[in-house]
């Protein structure tokens, strides 16, 4: 009898856990041939999954339910034998009827409806009238999602009319939402690749994992307003993706946000005309929240990562003069005013004079913001002036504190002409020549070599970062980690061969690795 009630207990604690939920697959061949014959979206339940195989598919996907921690739900790419992902495509895009009334509705002038701004759309459903809703718990991942920018294509709305893409549309777009992990998705050709812009409510919790993003932007009016990535919620993670070239013409960043507590680890990351844009918070207020009463507002983590500002790979698209802001943009008073720490990055930069005239690294903003720096290589080429910080905002930037382990290229100046700031070397900083410093950066290898003056050159991190940051993986192709053993070399890698163990592959769906596709003008791995 006690076995029993033991197992009767026991069953019921492990009841949560169980997986629930329908599963339902789309594609050729399935039992729905398209998005628009799969009717259930807007009723979508804790723990279904729905399975698109691969196709091209000129539809949208509207996602307003919720999932639980335990069941979330699940959108889910089947790759083809290759690993080809399927396709939402957003040229001549029709929205399936079956969203109409979930959807804006209001006019943007010219007839046209608020619709359009994501092929993947997360937001609360317009029919519940409920601004205290929000969609919550949603993984999407194993998706290719490209061509919404207004400069070259249309779509139908929901009333059958034929209309532009809108300003600041994307490719995948969460306007409300929580806790929403993006995964294994490749996003191109759109004005924003990725966005979260909170305007009605906050945006919480979100992660984009080992997604690969290039070619977005805007090269028309609004060609500095938009961007590869451009985030803001309240706990953003960007982990293990590759950011390529944006779209040739384009002026806006590669990564930019808004957020509170971003952490960006382990990416490789290609320039825009901001390498990072971490400056003031927007539309992050709404539902009794200010970003400027949370203790994380500042608290920013950049680690791991491979930075390239590079005018041979560039293809057009922007570079950047100032690759690092930490501050503000639009907004003195709502300013970071905070702390970045920022260590073991490797910075590659390769640009003339003729190309850039003066190339700044650090850009912060105003004397409230503190850059903490530990290990970091700046690996400085070309004839392009260099100096290590400046302001854009002012002539007083912020205080930089170099904790050790960081090497620059012999040459660079701390602070830009007429600027200030505080500058204090607790530890000296390296300085030497590029020769043998990376193994072929030229050509996408930013690994240690043999001999490099980076190895066992890295100083130990203090507890107060490896307690909740340890530095313990290292960026892999294909947009992957493989762990690190130690931070005894400086830079994103470690010289020689990484521990096996925690090796993954993420969000390989059923064939194994994903590859990169060949869009960029070079595709390093």
């Amino acid at each position: 009898m006690h076995t029993i009630k033991l197992f009767i207990v026991i069953f019921l604690l492990l009841l949560p856990s169980l997986s629930i939920g329908a599963t339902y697959n789309i594609g050729p061949g399935q039992t729905y041939t398209s998005i628009a014959d799969f009717t259930g979206w807007t009723s979508l339940a804790a723990g279904d999954t729905v399975r698109i195989h691969y196709a091209t598919y000129k539809e949208m996907i509207l996602l307003c339910q919720s999932g639980t921690a335990e069941n979330p739900i699940t959108i889910e790419g089947v790759p083809d034998a290759s690993g080809n992902l399927p396709v939402l495509d957003g040229n001549d895009m029709v929205i399936p009827t079956q969203f109409d009334g979930h959807l804006s509705e209001y006019d943007l002038g010219g007839g046209q409806l608020a619709q359009g701004y994501g092929l993947v759309f997360v937001y609360r459903s317009l029919q519940d009238d409920d601004y205290s809703t929000f969609p919550e718990y949603i993984t999407i991942k194993n998706l290719e999602i490209k061509s919404t920018t207004p400069e070259s294509y249309t779509f139908t709305n929901s009333n059958e009319v034929v209309q532009s893409y809108p300003d600041a549309s994307a490719g995948l777009y969460i306007k409300t939402g929580r806790h929403i992990l993006v995964e294994n998705c490749i996003i191109h050709d759109c004005g924003n690749g990725f966005d979260i812009q909170g305007v009605e409510q906050t945006v919480y919790d979100v992660t984009m994992r080992g997604c690969y993003i290039y070619g977005n932007g805007r090269t028309d009016a609004r060609y500095d307003r938009e961007h590869n990535s451009y985030t803001e919620s309240v706990g953003m993670l960007i982990e293990y993706n590759y950011f390529g070239p944006l779209r040739s013409g384009a002026g806006g960043s590669s990564l930019k946000d808004r957020s509170v507590g971003t952490v960006i680890r382990y990416n490789i990351i290609y320039s825009g005309a901001r390498t990072l844009d971490l400056c003031d918070s927007e539309n992050v207020i709404g539902s009794g929240y200010d970003a400027l009463n949370d203790p994380n507002y500042g608290d920013d983590w950049v680690y791991g990562n491979v930075f390239v500002n590079d005018e041979n790979v560039s293809a057009g698209s922007p570079l950047a003069g100032n690759m690092f802001q930490f501050g503000y943009d639009n907004q003195a008073d709502r300013t970071r005013s905070g702390t970045l720490k920022f260590f073991n990055n490797t910075i590659y930069v390769n640009i003339d004079s003729g190309t850039i005239y003066n190339l700044r690294v650090f850009d912060v903003s105003t004397s409230a913001e503190t850059v903490e720096l530990y290990n970091n290589v700046f690996h400085l080429n070309g004839t392009s002036l260099k100096w290590m910080a400046n302001s854009s905002r002012g002539a007083t930037t912020g205080t930089f504190n170099w904790r050790g382990g960081n090497r620059i290229t012999t040459g660079y100046t701390d602070f830009y002409t007429g600027d200030s700031g505080t500058w204090t070397e607790h530890i000296a900083i390296l300085e030497g020549v590029n020769t043998g410093v990376l193994a072929d950066p030229a050509n996408g290898d930013f690994t240690v070599p043999v001999d490099s003056p980076l190895i066992n050159a890295g100083v130990a991190l203090p507890s107060s970062i490896t307690d909740t940051h340890p530095l313990d993986k290292q960026y892999k192709a294909v947009r992957t980690y493989e762990s690190r053993a130690d931070v005894d070399d400086i830079g994103a890698y470690l010289f020689g061969e990484a521990a096996s163990t925690g090796n993954t592959q993420l969000g390989s769906g059923t064939t194994g690795d994903i590859s990169d596709p060949t869009a960029p003008t070079v595709v390093l791995f």
